[in-house]
């Protein structure tokens, strides 16, 4: 498992870990080296500091990492942070070329796979979206500043879009190391926190499969878009070829789009036979109405751009600013 920063949500703790849930330690002063152990219902979660100003601290569910950078540093813990088969590393954060934080976990008894609800599962698969949209748009401030001081605004928009379809670099960066550094830091949490949301909502998507509302339920590969408008705008870097591995995923009453940019997560409703509708989370008052065909493990469905009428037919030429999607099923379910 490469190093990277993982956000999962779960609320299975122990009475050992909630009296130790306000924990705080502050290395103030200390030239040294520590190593923080906390003991969750998940195994065993190892941080190594190195830093006189680094805060570490744990509430109960949320690890806090503050002073090892340019901004403060969120972990949500819980059972898919853990890998079954042993130890594994989530997080490195370097300064000046020296790491002065890193978070280890080791599985236990506790981390084995969850039994949690499918309730439970979209509760968290909601809150990793909410958390996606703000982590999204402050990284966003940052890049867009920094960019259209420089370039034009065509040229601009074309450099955030590489940024966060690249390593997290921007050529003629104007700020300091330090806000570099955080920059990749934190589009490795972007990418990583996608991923579970994702895998989340497959799990719901097989729990739906004993009794789907649709034949779409499941997790596809997009293997073509067509069209450049609505959600195959540049904005969720929708391009062929694919340099980011899309993929889709329905369940009965949610749906999900994993791009470049992030996660887009969708309440979805099924009306009549090969429609759907998909009605963006934490955006509000967002409908993307589609109609799909389904045949064997391939499908395709047809969007239309926000807030207007169905498409007529799941395929055919997008020129009114929706898309259309080719795609291939990954996962049978259940």
């Amino acid at each position: 498992m490469p190093p990277c920063v993982l956000a999962i949500t779960s609320r299975n703790w122990s009475s050992r870990l909630s009296r130790f849930v306000l924990a705080s330690v502050l290395l103030a002063g200390r030239a040294s080296a520590a190593t923080l152990q906390f003991d969750t219902d998940a195994g065993l979660l190892s941080v190594d500091v190195d830093g006189p100003s680094v805060k570490v601290s744990l509430d109960g569910r949320e690890l806090k990492i503050t002073g090892a950078g340019l901004e403060e540093v969120r972990l949500t813990i819980g059972p898919h942070l853990f890998r079954a088969d042993g130890s594994g590393e989530l997080l490195t954060i370097t300064r000046a070329g020296r790491v002065v934080v890193r978070v280890r976990t080791r599985a236990g008894q506790a981390g084995r796979k969850s039994d949690r609800s499918r309730e439970e599962l979209l509760r968290d698969i909601r809150e990793i979206a909410g958390q996606l949209v703000s982590l999204r748009s402050e990284m966003d401030g940052i890049v867009w500043k920094d960019v259209s001081s420089q370039w034009t605004t065509t040229e601009a928009a074309k450099l955030l879009i590489g940024f966060f379809r690249g390593e997290g670099t921007l050529p003629g960066f104007n700020g300091t190391p330090a806000e570099a550094q955080w920059l990749k830091e934190q589009l490795a949490l972007l990418r990583s926190e996608r991923v579970l949301a994702f895998d989340l909502l497959s799990e719901v998507a097989r729990i739906d499969a004993e009794q789907p509302a649709s034949p779409l339920c499941g997790t596809w590969q997009v293997t073509e878009v067509r069209g450049a408008g609505g959600i195959a705008a540049d904005a969720l870097e929708l391009y062929n070829p694919d340099p980011v591995g899309r993929t889709f995923v329905t369940a009965n009453d949610a749906a999900a789009l994993l791009s470049g940019a992030g996660l887009w997560l969708f309440d979805a409703s099924y009306g009549e036979p090969g429609s759907i509708d998909l009605s963006a989370v934490v955006r509000g008052n967002t409908v993307y109405r589609g109609r799909y065909q389904v045949d064997g493990d391939g499908a395709t469905l047809a969007v239309s751009p926000m807030n207007a009428p169905r498409p007529t037919s799941p395929d055919g030429d997008p020129t009114d600013g929706g898309f259309v999607l080719r795609l291939r099923r990954i996962q049978t379910h259940p």
